[in-house]
């Protein structure tokens, strides 16, 4: 990903490079493109335009203020429940939209979740659709799956058919590392909201978000989660 600047209006624009080295690849980043053309959310970066050269395909999208979530938590480990209660809130709506349009991002992770403004008051982005797709696809096995640690536990065990539980799983260990400050060591499991460093108020949200698929909360159920409509305490 590099950073540019549109001629026409002065703004900086995010520009992604994708490499044509098949036509697999081009493929697969107009399918990329395709479904940034289909959302039209003010935390999802929009695609402005796309290019193609003899040698990769260029995505040119709306910049995404701040830093990622990753570099956020490395600089500053666990966070307050109150502010990790937040930006779940705004990742879910986020979700939530994407999900009521037919498209599931696969690659949940705090490095495709660009955070941006002042301490207390954070915006997030949510980027990188990649690995996005159509909601009730079969995904095959081998095909490009996303992060492990992030992975729902039947991604590895079977084809199955794409929908936004994957989503939702990858959430809860996000999650899980924002109020911990760390990565599970293995596969999450819901065990994993009793530990003694998940605050007393998050553990059935969290448990709720990494148990097996027919059971996880949508995003539309964990928005009226009393964790979060009480406010994190």
């Amino acid at each position: 990903m590099h950073q540019g600047k549109c001629l026409r209006t002065g703004k900086l624009v995010a520009i992604k490079s994708i490499p044509q080295e098949s036509r697999e690849d081009r493929k697969a980043a107009l399918s990329e493109a395709a479904f940034l053309r289909s959302l039209d959310h003010d935390q999802i970066n929009r695609l402005i335009a796309v290019v193609e050269d003899e040698f990769c395909v260029h995505l040119i999208l709306e910049y995404a203020q701040g830093t990622d979530l990753m570099e956020t938590l490395l600089m500053t480990g666990p966070m307050e429940e109150q502010q990790a209660a937040e930006i779940i809130r705004q990742l879910l709506e986020v979700l939530a939209y994407c999900h009521s349009h037919g498209v599931v991002h696969r690659d949940l992770k705090p490095e495709n979740i660009m955070v941006s403004g002042v301490s207390g008051e954070k915006e997030i982005t949510l980027v990188d659709f990649g690995l996005a797709r159509e909601a009730g696809k079969e995904l095959e096995e081998g095909e490009d799956e996303g992060t492990p640690v992030y992975l729902a536990p039947e991604v590895r065990s079977q084809t199955l058919i794409c929908d936004g539980s994957l989503d939702m799983f990858s959430l809860g260990v996000v999650l899980f590392a924002m109020l911990s400050g760390r990565l599970p060591s293995r596969q999450a499991t819901p065990a994993l909201a009793s530990l003694p460093e998940i605050p007393p108020g998050a553990r059935d949200f969290l448990a709720r978000l990494l148990v097996e698929s027919e059971n996880r909360l949508s995003a539309v159920e964990a928005l009226e989660h009393p964790w979060l409509n009480a406010g994190a305490h």
